[in-house]
Parts: structure tokens; C-alpha cells; sequence
């Protein structure tokens, strides 16, 4: 049986996933039989609050329904940008929503690091702080993990290189194959955790 994993996040799941199938990526170049990716990306997704038609708690059922093994998660941006969601609410939401991903079934979750946006000064501090407190409480972990995007220095180089016009986005022909690399990255580190458990 291969490895089953869901891509969930928000607007860079969505465009990565249409990047994945105009190149002909849809598995991230991995084989069917190894690892079967399944994809939902949301537009505007949100973490919080969760009854929201957005919000991520509404598509959690896909991992017993999928039988997910791991989930990557690239979310909390489109929260950060919300005035009433603070970094410790957010952190709090997060780890719940987490749980309730291993409760049905999960047994690793990838938690993508944010990045910042170009000229955003408070929501980059928050950004900063998130991951931060992400790295604190992943390092102890066996279970969830923080995926930093620094090992192709994307995260590093996102605001002034790879990033389109709107300083949001991930810039479709400079940043996407770097985005991509490093999510397969992050996938096959994980599956190779997951297979030695």
C-alpha cells in the first residue's frame, strides 16, 4: 500500500496543485505505488474561526474518508492578516485542528513555516513569531513536524525573488519549482520517518 497524503492549505495549495498539473507534476514526480498525493487547496481558507465555510476544520473528514497517512499543512497566513486573531490563538487553533487530524487517523502531519510578504512590517513580525513557537513546540515531537523552507533558500529569498507582483503569491515561473521541490522534500523526509515507525 502506498504512502496516502493530503496537501491542504489555503490560495498556494490551490496554485500549486494547477502549477503541479500544467507541468505534469500531480504526484510531485513520485511514484503511485510509493506515495499517492491528494490535493485541497482552498481560496482564502482560514484556521479560524472554524465554522466558517473556509475554514480548514470543514475538510477534515478527508483524512478518514482518504485514509491519510500524512498531511501537509500550509495555512494561517489569511488568520495572521486578521486583526482579531492574535499569534497565541492562532497556536491554539492550530495544535487543536492537529489533534483532530490525528484522531481520525493520521499519523504524521507537516506543518509548512510561513513566510513573510513583501513591505507587510506587523504581519511579518507575526509571521515571525508563529514559526518561532512552531519550532519550539515541533523540535519535541515525533508526531508533527515544521517544514522550514530554508534547505533551497526559499523561504530566505520568497519576498524579494520568487514572489509575484501583488507580494502575496508565489511567483508562477520563478518560485513555483523551488516551492515544489521543497514540498516533495518535505513529503519523502516525512514518509521515510513514517516508515521507520
Amino acid at each position: 500500500m502506498p504512502t496516502s497524503v493530503l496537501i491542504l492549505g489555503h490560495s498556494f495549495t490551490k496554485r500549486l496543485q494547477s502549477w503541479c498539473v500544467s507541468n505534469n507534476k500531480i504526484n510531485l514526480n513520485l511514484t503511485n505505488d510509493r506515495i499517492q498525493i491528494f490535493w485541497h487547496g482552498i481560496g482564502g481558507a482560514i484556521l479560524l474561526p472554524k465554522d466558517k465555510p473556509k475554514s480548514v476544520h470543514q475538510s477534515s473528514y478527508l483524512v478518514h474518508e482518504l485514509d491519510i497517512d500524512i498531511v501537509f499543512l500550509d495555512i494561517g497566513s489569511n488568520d495572521l492578516c486578521n486583526v482579531n486573531v492574535s499569534v497565541d490563538q492562532y497556536i491554539s487553533g492550530l495544535f487543536t485542528f492537529i489533534q483532530s487530524l490525528m484522531d481520525k487517523g493520521c499519523k504524521k502531519v507537516i506543518v509548512s513555516e510561513m513566510l513573510e510578504r513583501r513591505g507587510q512590517h506587523s504581519f511579518n513580525v507575526k509571521v515571525s513569531k508563529v514559526n518561532s513557537i512552531l519550532k519550539l513546540h515541533c523540535s519535541s515531537s515525533t508526531n508533527i513536524i515544521l517544514w522550514s523552507h530554508y534547505r533551497n533558500n526559499f523561504n530566505c529569498r520568497f519576498a524579494s525573488e520568487y514572489v509575484c507582483d501583488v507580494g502575496v503569491h508565489v511567483h508562477h515561473i520563478k518560485g513555483m519549482p523551488r516551492y515544489n521541490m521543497s514540498i516533495r522534500s518535505a513529503i519523502l523526509f516525512t514518509e521515510r520517518r513514517l516508515q521507520r515507525h
